[in-house]
């Protein structure tokens, strides 16, 4: 094939492939169902925005009336509130969908600047498998602005690490910002901390061992400068091709003698990659010091952080993402990208940088405490772990002779080519209708979500105190403004911990104290229907039920103060249907 004709080939199969993961990007962050605090996010960043008052005190629960409410995600609401008043439920989903794709490029970014076209081929691959997982995470809440935070943070020590020390003067900003959106936070600045920390361990290495090898670097591996204290050489931002210092010539007379060893760096260059070293590590020692700073920039000042290392040691066994992940085919791919980062960091000949290795041991640590954890170490491997993997495939790459020669001939790389581009169209048909009736915009599924018991509810106008499932009392916030829930989403931002736990006995049937959960003062309760502390509510006396589907149950205290229930069947039993199919989240916020 001439020249022009196979550098045409290779392009068009180069660019059905970025297609094709591309789409899968799209498809993978396009996910639109409705999370249990969706609707309550929206209204306290509304409120935000129409009083620009924080409120600081309960205004919306029955057991918790006026307790002190610490809203660390404000800012992460206003985004939303604000996406929501421009496009309604369509605005959520487009916010979801940016959030998502700066990302993922942005972390894909940092493993392919200026690197060759096997990491960058490497890189696009590992993000096909990374996009799976740091999906997860990414429904509409404002856990999605921690992975970008994470992702920029990376970047940020890329450049720093790389010589480019001004830029650790964004860092407290980044963190200032984060700290007002997302608890994630704690876990940036332990990153931020732990990478300042290991850059100097490696530095310090090298100053006691010499820098004739990089550290972590294996006899062959490469020349003496690819380690990372030499930031001149900016490692991990060029090619290894690149790396290769210049020895610069012996003035005349001050030669050692034929065959005697000499020095590869002159004093002055010596000296400049001393000061080199002591920019980045006064830059990233300042850079932590001043983020931790930082995040007394919020409306709580200390209060703020110290509930959040509170938070971060609460166990929440009850709540599914909390717990730690388990081997499956669920998180296959954060389990995937684990082994593949410690095979590329262990069995590769590129020198690897201490601070990167620090940082994915401590996410891969986290991910496995925590199920919502997992996208954060998958957005570190996309970006750290290609280069490394690139090399490790390249050494062995004479095993794999025979298929890379069947894929350079014309017609293999055609059919290729035509394949991730029908790849693509699928994929992107799959994002407007696979298990969406309304693509364009957030959905309640009505098998997770009381919609059907939430109309009846408002049918026959239900109100006064509530007692609900956690799960859906934003929902309610939303749905039933003229009631007050006894627990939603916000948890421990704003009930105590024994309120918490009194519920979840409640809803096991269990022992709990009414003077925490006083079940009395409820006028009315939505619970799903098979839990044991609906049963046990059912045989109350004084309580009825008086609506059921397959999902929820609806019982009142004392049914005669709702006159629109009289005259009915009591319990209405819903329509076999009610549960099924997927309901649009409202385009009006609720009158307040």
């Amino acid at each position: 094939m001439p020249p022009d004709e196979d550098a045409k080939a290779n392009n068009f199969l180069r660019r059905a492939f970025v297609a094709c993961v591309l789409s899968l990007a799209v498809f993978q962050f396009s996910e639109n169902t409705a999370d249990p605090d969706l609707w309550g996010h929206v209204i306290y960043g509304s409120h935000f925005l129409q009083t620009g008052h924080l409120m600081r005190a309960d205004p919306y629960s029955w057991t918790v009336a006026g307790h002190e409410w610490i809203n660390h995600e404000i800012l992460a609401e206003v985004v939303m509130a604000l996406s929501y008043r421009a496009l309604g439920g369509t605005g959520l989903l487009l916010l979801t969908v940016i959030i998502g794709l700066l990302t993922f490029f942005v972390a894909l970014s940092i493993a392919v600047n200026d690197g060759d076209s096997k990491t960058n081929i490497t890189a696009w691959t590992f993000g096909a498998l990374a996009v799976v997982e740091i999906s997860f995470g990414f429904a509409a809440r404002p856990q999605i602005f921690t992975a970008l935070a994470l992702a920029l943070e990376l970047w940020l020590l890329r450049q720093v690490h790389g010589g480019n020390w001004k830029w650790a003067l964004v860092l407290p900003p980044l963190f200032a910002l984060w700290i007002n959106t997302h608890g994630g936070v704690i876990a940036g600045l332990i990153l931020l901390f732990a990478a300042a920390a290991a850059t100097t361990a490696q530095i310090l290495f090298h100053s006691a061992h010499g820098e004739g090898t990089a550290f972590g670097a294996r006899p062959g591996d490469g020349p003496p400068g690819n380690s990372v204290i030499c930031a001149t050489q900016h490692i991990g931002a060029t090619p290894l091709s690149s790396h290769r210092p210049t020895i610069p010539p012996l003035p005349a007379g001050e030669g050692r003698g034929e065959g005697e060893p000499f020095e590869n760096t002159a004093p002055p260059e010596r000296q400049s990659k001393r000061e080199a070293k002591l920019k980045i590590l006064l830059s990233l020692w300042l850079a932590a010091f001043f983020s931790g700073a930082a995040l007394l920039v919020n409306p709580y000042g200390f209060g703020l952080i110290r509930w959040l290392f509170a938070s971060i040691t609460w166990l929440r066994p009850q709540i599914a993402e909390w717990n730690p992940v388990t081997l499956g085919w669920d998180h296959a791919a954060f389990f995937f990208c684990v082994a593949l980062a410690a095979a590329s960091f262990l069995f590769s000949r590129r020198p690897a940088q201490l601070w990167e290795t620090a940082v994915l041991v401590i996410l891969a640590a986290m991910g496995f405490r925590a199920v919502r954890n997992t996208p954060l170490f998958c957005i570190a491997a996309l970006a750290l772990v290609p280069p490394h993997l690139a090399n490790l495939l390249d050494r062995f790459k004479h095993h794999f002779s025979r298929l890379t020669g069947i894929f350079r001939q014309p017609a293999s790389r055609a059919a290729l080519a035509s394949l991730f581009s029908l790849l693509a169209a699928a994929i992107l048909f799959a994002t407007f209708s696979l298990h969406k009736e309304r693509a364009w915009t957030m959905e309640v599924p009505r098998a997770q979500y009381p919609v059907a018991a939430i109309r009846f509810i408002q049918q026959h106008h239900l109100h006064g105190n509530l007692l609900v499932f956690f799960d859906w009392g934003e929902m309610c916030l939303w749905e039933l403004p003229d009631s007050r829930p006894s627990i939603d989403g916000r948890l421990d931002t704003c009930y105590p911990a024994d309120v918490i736990a009194a519920h979840w006995q409640f809803y096991n049937a269990e022992p709990f104290d009414t003077n925490l959960l006083n079940i009395a003062r409820a006028d009315f309760a939505l619970l799903p229907s098979h839990l044991a502390g609906s049963l046990a509510l059912a045989k109350n006396d004084g309580w009825q039920p008086v609506y059921f589907d397959n999902l929820a149950v609806v019982l009142v205290r004392q049914p005669s103060q709702f006159p629109d229930l009289s005259g009915l069947r009591l319990p209405v039993e819903g329509d076999p249907g009610a549960t099924h199919g997927r309901a649009p989240f409202p385009n009006h916020l609720p009158p307040r």
